[in-house]
């Protein structure tokens, strides 16, 4: 049998009381920067004034935002019904509004310079990255082991849209999967397979100690709140050019494995110290509407596999996805549903209604092959 799982918010938000939703993100964020208390964290003057803006900002994007839909009503001689508008809060749905901003903004004048589309997208990163880290979600480590040990088998592959640590963390502490991988004398990472330059003696001991053999595919096709990208900034990892994209097993500002809060040995003493407006500029998130990062390397990988592992599954099992109906990339591997793979949703009842409805549009698969667990993931873990 080969089984695909896609996990999405809710999954999160059901084994951590602190996770939002991807709906809850933007207000979750706003909402922190408004409580944080910046003297007694001390930041960086540049970053600080950067995230003042983002902040002002992320109220006239989502000004800009709702003003889109009357402009399309109206070019098609519609009156538009401004209570059935998505909603403003959904985040992922701006930023890809955001990464359309200078179309919109010479075609209908309500969106932003290039200054303030950065300002507000370091100031999402900065948000992201301390509300999704471990400091801030509390998870039930219960939950997450039981879904390890009864649920996940060898040979599965894992499709994430979420950009937390919470199962990377919990497959790695069940030894399931590993984020370093160790091919005779050279190291991989597991996230992309790609070789890891460890020229360096310090950087060895971490590999081997973070290193297994994992015998789970876990494709995060959103990005994470470890990966990171730098335009000509050095780092400890080089994965292929010229992309150079990498992945984290350290937090940069603390300097703390993710992965084993044993390891606290910075491994940026050697590299100096990571200015923190360069880690919030360069944090990795895709933008789900558009998908064009994924035309580049490494992340055409990530569709392939995704792709490859779909079309081959006999059983598929979506746990807290909502699908939003702009994300093309969900949209695509859906399309690649075969026939004969039956497809569980484990969702809340009128979501995996509306699930079960937009992949059956948008695959061949029959209707009878669609199985709805309508009780929650909770209650779904404890029945199996």
């Amino acid at each position: 049998m080969n089984k695909v799982i896609i996990i999405g918010s809710g999954f999160s938000k059901a084994v951590a009381d602190t996770a939002p939703l991807g709906s809850e993100l933007l207000g979750y964020i706003e909402n922190m920067y408004d409580q944080y208390d910046f003297i007694n964290n001390p930041i960086d003057r540049l970053l600080y004034k950067t995230l003042s803006l983002g902040r002002k900002t992320s109220t006239g994007f989502k000004n800009a935002y709702k003003k889109i839909p009357n402009l399309l009503y109206s070019q098609l001689g519609v009156k538009f019904d401004e209570t059935k508008a998505y909603s403003i809060e959904d985040l992922e749905l701006l930023l890809s509004l955001v990464d359309l901003n200078n179309v919109i903004h010479k075609r209908a004048k309500i969106g932003f310079y290039s200054v303030y589309e950065k300002a507000f997208l370091t100031f999402i990163n900065w948000g992201l990255f301390n509300f999704l880290s471990e400091k801030f979600l509390r998870d039930h480590d219960e939950l997450l082991n039981k879904f390890c040990k009864n649920f996940i088998s060898e040979n599965d592959t894992i499709i994430t849209f979420n950009y937390d640590l919470l199962l990377d963390i919990a497959l790695y502490k069940n030894h399931m999967w590993f984020p370093i991988l160790k091919k005779d004398d050279l190291f991989f990472s597991s996230y992309w397979d790609s070789p890891i330059n460890s020229s360096a003696d310090y950087l060895t001991k971490f590999f081997v100690s973070l290193s297994g053999e994992s015998n789970i595919k876990f494709l995060k096709m959103h990005g994470s709140i470890n990966w990171f990208h730098y335009k000509g900034y050095p780092d400890m990892f080089n994965i292929e050019k010229p992309y150079r994209e990498i992945c984290k097993l350290f937090n940069p500002m603390t300097g703390i494995c993710y992965f084993d809060d044993r390891i606290q040995e910075n491994p940026y003493k050697i590299l100096g110290r990571v200015r923190p407006e360069v880690v919030f500029d360069e944090l990795c998130l895709l933008r789900p509407a558009l998908g064009k990062q994924y035309f580049q390397t490494p992340f055409n990988k990530l569709i392939k596999s995704a792709t490859e592992a779909i079309k081959e599954a006999t059983e598929i099992f979506v746990i807290g996805y909502s699908f939003p109906v702009y994300d093309t990339i969900a949209e695509f591997l859906f399309s690649n549903i075969n026939p004969f793979c039956t497809v569980h949703l484990i969702n809340y009842g009128k979501e995996a209604e509306l699930l079960r409805r937009r992949i059956q549009l948008g695959c061949k698969i029959e209707n009878r092959k669609i199985k709805l667990r309508d009780r929650g993931f909770v209650e779904w873990l404890n029945s199996i």
